[in-house]
């Protein structure tokens, strides 16, 4: 027979339950909510409304250790040649709020490690894939520019970060994305070691924790 200690303990562990989804609800929620207003966009929806979702891309796939991109710097990038330092490579379009909150869950995960860890930013908002996108989903906002993403990423994230717009869609393509937003870690040879789709509901200690476990190996 359970005891009345153990009675209690079970209620108090519920109710524990309870708060957290309740303060979830309260707290989560409205930052999103927040964010959307703040940022002053509108999420495009697919014909049924339901969240938009990128199509598999067959053509042009590209294998992510020999793609060479260009910053928008001008700068010739090897996305999968991490130089041997763990590699942390956020997709994004700005007018995704889970996007920006991608970009503050990172700048924060990765402060503490200063240049023992690279960041890309990816803007896969492209001409190129809003072109795909049109057939399937309406009002899609205007492709993102060089310029637009590196505004984005300055107030974000950190302007030191290297940053690529995907206008080809090969990124993406070697990515596999899912959706416009992700965050996907790479070790130091290069290989992805974690990924979240989309990236603005992970905790930056998620992140840190790791880029940490990379570097000790």
């Amino acid at each position: 027979m359970v005891g009345a200690k153990g009675i209690k303990g079970s209620r108090r562990r519920d109710w524990s339950k309870v708060t957290l989804a309740l303060l979830a609800c309260c707290f989560i929620v409205p930052l999103i909510i927040i964010t959307i207003g703040f940022l002053g966009i509108r999420i495009p929806s697919g014909s049924g409304g339901q969240p938009l979702e990128l199509p598999k891309l067959t053509s042009g796939q590209a294998d992510l250790k020999s793609l060479i991109v260009r910053t928008v710097d001008g700068e010739n990038l090897a996305l999968g040649n991490t130089s041997g330092k763990p590699r942390v490579i956020v997709a994004v379009a700005t007018w995704c709020p889970t996007c920006a909150l991608a970009l503050m869950n990172v700048k924060k995960a990765v402060e503490r490690f200063n240049d023992e860890v690279s960041i890309v930013v990816v803007g896969v908002w492209s001409e190129g894939l809003v072109s795909k996108l049109s057939k399937a989903y309406t009002s899609l906002p205007a492709p993102d520019t060089p310029e637009s993403l590196k505004r984005f990423v300055e107030r974000f994230g950190d302007p030191r970060w290297k940053i690529v717009m995907d206008s080809d869609t090969r990124v993406l393509n070697a990515l596999k994305l899912k959706y416009v937003d992700a965050i996907v870690v790479l070790n130091r040879n290069g290989v992805e070691v974690y990924r979240v789709e989309p990236g603005g509901y992970v905790d930056p200690k998620e992140i840190a924790k790791i880029i940490e476990n990379v570097l000790r190996q």
